[in-house]
C-alpha cells in the first residue's frame, strides 16, 4: 500500500533539496510546481488562457511564457496573481492526480510525494497523505534567493512576500522540519521522520519508545528491546535513537523529534 506525503514550503526554504533527499532513498516524487510550468506550455490550454490574460508580452522570442515577465506581473499584484492561480491550478491538480494514480499503479509499496509550493494557500494537502512543511527564517530565504538564485533583493523580498508565512503553514503541518542549517542537519531531519521504510503511526511509535527510554521509563525500555528485535524496525529505530541520544540541532528538538529535559538543553545556534 502507497505511502503518500504532501510536501510545500515557501520559496528558498529547502523543501526541493528534502524531496531529493526522499527520492535518494527510493521515494516516487511527483513535482508540482513542475507541472504547472508545463500546462502552459505552448499548445496547451493553459498557454491561450494566460495569453488570454496577460498578453503577448508574456512571451519570448520563442513563442513561450517567459516565466520571468510573468513573475514580474504578478508578482506584487494580488488581483493578477489570483487570476494565474485560477488559470493553473486546475490543470496542475487534473495532471498530478493522473501521476498519483499513475505511480501507484506501477509501484504499489513506494512513498509518493507530491511536491508543491502553495499546498497550504489553497488548502491542498496533497490527498489523504500526511503533510510535510519546510519553513526557515525568511532572512535566511532571502540570503539564499540572492546567493544561489542571483535574485536582486527587492525581487526575493517580493516572491516570499506573496507566499504563505510561515506562522500559517505551521497550523497545517502533520511533519515539520524547520532547515536554518546545515544540509546535514537537515537530512537528519528527514531520517529522523521515518523516511520512506516506516509509514507515520510507526515513526510516532518508535519516537515515543525513545523519549520514554531516555527518560528512564521502564516500559519504554520494554518496548525498545521488543522493537529492536523486528527486522525492519530494529534497524530504524537503532538510527533514530543514535540521532536522539546525540546532540542534536536545536530545530530538531524544538520540532518535536527528540525530548530534551529543560535543564539540559543547550541553545544551538545553525547558519
Amino acid at each position: 500500500m502507497n505511502r503518500i506525503i504532501g510536501l510545500t514550503g515557501g520559496i528558498g526554504s529547502g523543501k526541493s533539496t528534502v524531496a531529493g533527499m526522499l527520492a535518494a532513498r527510493g521515494a516516487v516524487v511527483i513535482d508540482a510546481d513542475r507541472v504547472a510550468h508545463e500546462v502552459y506550455a505552448p499548445g496547451t490550454e493553459g498557454f491561450d488562457k494566460v495569453v488570454a490574460r496577460f498578453g503577448d508580452g508574456v512571451l519570448d522570442d520563442d513563442g513561450a511564457v517567459d516565466r520571468k515577465a510573468l513573475g514580474g506581473i504578478v508578482f506584487g499584484d494580488p488581483e493578477a496573481l489570483a487570476d494565474l492561480n485560477a488559470i493553473i491550478h486546475p490543470l496542475v491538480r487534473k495532471e498530478v492526480a493522473r501521476r498519483l494514480l499513475e505511480a501507484a499503479r506501477t509501484r504499489p509499496d513506494a512513498t509518493i510525494v507530491i511536491e508543491a509550493a502553495l499546498m497550504t494557500e489553497t488548502g491542498w494537502t496533497g490527498g489523504a497523505g500526511a503533510l510535510w512543511v519546510v519553513i526557515t527564517d525568511p532572512e535566511v530565504a532571502l540570503g539564499r534567493l540572492v546567493r544561489d538564485r542571483g535574485m536582486s533583493e527587492a525581487e526575493a523580498r517580493l516572491r516570499i512576500g506573496a507566499q504563505a508565512t510561515n506562522e500559517a503553514r505551521r497550523k497545517h503541518a502533520t511533519v515539520l522540519i524547520e532547515n536554518n542549517g546545515t544540509l546535514a542537519e537537515l537530512d537528519a531531519a528527514v531520517v529522523a521522520y521515518g523516511v520512506v521504510a516506516m509509514g507515520a503511526g510507526e515513526a510516532h511509535i518508535l519516537n515515543l519508545c525513545v523519549r520514554a527510554d531516555l527518560r528512564g521509563r521502564s516500559v519504554g525500555r520494554q518496548m525498545l528491546a521488543l522493537l529492536l528485535e523486528h527486522p525492519v524496525l530494529g534497524l530504524r529505530l537503532e538510527l533514530l535513537r543514535g540521532l536522539v541520544r546525540r546532540e542534536l540541532p536545536q530545530h530538531l528538538v524544538q520540532s518535536g523529534v527528540a525530548h530534551t529535559p529543560k535543564k539540559n538543553r543547550k541553545k544551538v545556534k545553525t547558519k
